[in-house]
């Protein structure tokens, strides 16, 4: 008798929204993780609450800085009659004291929410259920009615599409496609030509992992796509989990000017013109939209908040991670082989390409089988270091050859494709979800560690070879 006595609560937890809210309030470097859990203010069931939340994702859009003042300011903007919460908003921050749980306690809201949902809906439906007048058929398209709005909502609302929907998006991409200049991709650029001619550049949505031993030019060959896109004006995010953001942009310059890798690390500059010239590469490159983050060991969580975050300030057209074997997806609930932790990190990048809906291109390196094999040594998709589900979750998978990273010459004999078009280097693509595979010749100018099309040689400027130094 006693539990049939018990009394029924409306599901929330009012600490645990204080919890949520103060952890943004003391630290912003957490907004995203909260703005992506609980995507609308309805989560919060006090209504003080609600509008705390409206005001960060406010400023947040408005790419505000958020602390206690300026969520402060946007409370009153939203409330508009003299009143505020500066009391409440205070007491919140001063309740909280560390953001360590806080995608926990989204999690929690989240599911305190939907119970809500199907609560209050629930009593609706009942009485309509009890009603003699009523049609039960019509109750029942009512109920799955509720059920899908519910689904919508927990989805981020916008993401079922109608066949039309398609078809239409479909249609307008043809036709974008059939008014392209010569030369010009419906995706992103490579930066190199005979690759954009092959998959008409990278693809929005798509995962694209670009693999090969160390020392064979995986940087590079991002830097050269970096760096074409930048120069028109796309934004670029990139997670360098190996090379600081100086070396990188050390590489950068090399690849957009005649310096080379020499004259940042042994030689300096020598003469007069060229610390001219470099003051003008540098007038250039420090409004480029790149935005890097290189901590080492970063959680794949962390990447993902972070790319997210990128998206919303700064509309990031392509995002790059290398490389993907440096990214950490411990979870801390028990050890796991590194195996089960490489398929986290590919799934994650797949699901993350789809949600932002751009091309997310992850740096892969290849196991050791490939210099134990015999012949050419060309690298195989089995060669995919540590995880099958690389191969499995990437919508392109390419690799980088060049003969004379194992000692062979270039020679018409064994490399007649190369020798034919002035190349020296393979772009192997391997895996093509939308597409053939297919072996591109490139050349790489190891002075400058660039990649680039055969028909740029030309351009190469010489230093003396006792300067030449190794690449990444």
């Amino acid at each position: 008798m006693a539990e049939n006595n018990k009394t029924i609560q409306i599901p929330h937890d009012l600490e645990i929204e204080k919890a949520v809210l103060g952890a943004v309030l003391i630290d912003k470097n957490v907004v995203d993780t909260m703005l992506t859990t609980i995507k609308n203010k309805e989560v919060f069931y006090k209504t003080s609450h609600r509008i705390i939340y409206q005001a960060i994702e406010n400023l947040n859009n408005q790419q505000i800085g958020i602390d206690m003042l300026t969520v402060v300011d946007e409370v009153k903007k939203i409330l508009k009659n003299g009143e505020n919460l500066d009391a409440e908003i205070v007491g919140i921050t001063q309740a909280v004291s560390s953001s360590a749980h806080l995608e926990f306690h989204c999690r929690i809201l989240h599911q305190k929410w939907i119970k809500r949902e199907i609560h209050f809906n629930s009593l609706k439906i009942a009485n309509e259920a009890l009603d003699n007048d009523s049609d039960a058929l019509n109750v029942m398209g009512k109920v799955e009615k509720i059920i899908e709005n519910i689904n919508s909502k927990i989805s981020g609302d916008g993401q079922e599409k109608s066949m039309e929907d398609v078809l239409m998006e479909l249609g307008k991409k043809a036709e974008i496609l059939s008014n392209l200049k010569p030369n010009e991709v419906c995706g992103v650029t490579s930066g190199i030509a005979a690759i954009d001619k092959q998959t008409g550049g990278w693809q929005n949505s798509d995962l694209i992992v670009l693999a090969a031993r160390p020392g064979m030019g995986k940087t590079a060959a991002v830097i050269k796509t970096m760096s074409a896109n930048v120069q028109k004006g796309d934004a670029i995010g990139v997670f360098s989990l190996e090379m600081s953001k100086k070396q990188l942009v050390m590489r950068m310059i090399c690849n957009e000017s005649d310096f080379h890798m020499d004259h940042f690390t042994k030689i300096g500059f020598k003469e007069k013109n060229q610390i001219e010239t470099y003051m003008d590469v540098a007038s250039k490159m420090k409004d480029y939209p790149l935005f890097v983050d290189d901590r080492p060991g970063l959680h794949i969580k962390d990447l993902c908040h972070k790319a997210r975050s990128w998206k919303a300030k700064h509309d990031i057209k392509m995002l790059i991670v290398d490389y993907l074997q440096l990214i950490n997806a411990e979870d801390g609930a028990g050890k796991r082989n590194r195996e089960q932790e490489i398929s986290t990190i590919s799934r994650s990048l797949k699901g993350l390409a789809k949600e932002l809906d751009i091309p997310v291109i992850a740096l892969s390196q290849l196991s050791r089988s490939v210099e134990n094999r015999g012949g050419m040594k060309r690298p195989l998709l089995s060669d995919l270091r540590e995880s099958g589900a690389i191969e499995q979750d990437a919508d392109i998978v390419a690799f980088l050859y060049r003969p004379e990273y194992y000692g062979m010459e270039v020679s018409p004999d064994f490399f007649p494709h190369l020798t034919q078009t002035n190349a020296n280097s393979e772009f192997i693509i391997a895996k093509f979800r939308s597409g053939a595979t297919d072996v591109i010749p490139i050349f790489f100018d190891k002075n400058k560690a660039k990649f680039m099309d055969p028909n740029e040689r030309e351009f190469i400027s010489k230093i003396p070879e006792e300067n030449e130094i190794p690449f990444a």
